[in-house]
């Protein structure tokens, strides 16, 4: 299962935000929402060019087979980069 989410908040129409609510204490979406904003603050209080990319997955890892499949993303992404369609160099193309 994945879940995808942005700035910390799962990416829900504003009907379920309504009847659900927003983020949920101790999720792991709270916990990224708070890193990613410490994150920020620090970098612009220090004068730090940063961006995050937009959103982030959630995933539950069920078998040893995705948890390899996600450890072979996860070490393989950074040399992706350079054609990611997030990657904001990409942009027009």
């Amino acid at each position: 299962m994945s879940n995808e989410t942005r700035h910390g908040a799962s990416l829900q129409n504003d009907d379920f935000q309504n009847q659900f609510g927003g983020l949920q204490k101790q999720s792991l979406s709270a916990a990224i929402n708070h890193f990613k904003g410490a994150v920020s603050r620090y970098a612009k209080k220090n004068g730090v060019s940063f961006q995050w990319q937009s959103g982030f997955y959630e995933e539950i890892i069920r078998d040893e087979k995705h948890y390899s499949e996600v450890y072979d993303y996860i070490l393989s992404n950074p040399q992706t980069w350079d054609r990611d369609k997030n990657n904001p160099k990409n942009s027009d193309k």
